[in-house]
């Protein structure tokens, strides 16, 4: 038994201690170089044109013009943060499916594939929807004379 246990002991190496060189080394961090944005592509060069365009047509340079406020174009995410966020399926239903069509959505200006709408347009709608809804909301409050 006695050799045995000396055979064992013998077998077994002993556990290595980490070296002291790989502690003291300091761990190295790979660091990015920081991003500024997106480098500007001809997607976007085209659509800055388009907008600048836009914008010389209808007085937005800051021009005299004929003193009304010039219409805007707002992108439909835009759009959708500001009618409480909606989901791009509603405003899609909204703008497409017949059975939406007597709301009278402002339809979208596409430009390079991307849905605009007036700001104006939105405003008239924003306006007629209220007005609609505080009229049956007063409908609603005034008792039946019959």
């Amino acid at each position: 038994m006695e050799k045995l246990a000396a055979a064992l002991l013998s077998s077994t190496a002993p556990i290595a201690e980490p070296k002291a060189e790989a502690q003291a080394k300091p761990r190295q961090v790979h660091r990015r170089t920081p991003r500024l944005g997106p480098l500007p592509t001809r997607h976007h060069r085209q659509q800055h044109r388009v907008q600048k365009a836009a914008a010389d047509d209808s007085g937005m340079d800051g021009g005299g013009g004929d003193g009304e406020n010039p219409d805007q174009l707002v992108p439909d995410p835009k759009v959708q943060a500001e009618l409480g966020g909606i989901s791009a399926m509603t405003l899609w239903r909204w703008t497409n499916h017949r059975d939406y069509s007597a709301l009278g959505f402002p339809p979208p200006i596409k430009i390079n594939g991307r849905n605009y709408r007036s700001r104006r347009a939105l405003e008239a709608w924003k306006a007629r929807m209220l007005r609609q809804a505080m009229a049956e909301r007063a409908a609603l409050r005034m008792p039946s004379t019959k």
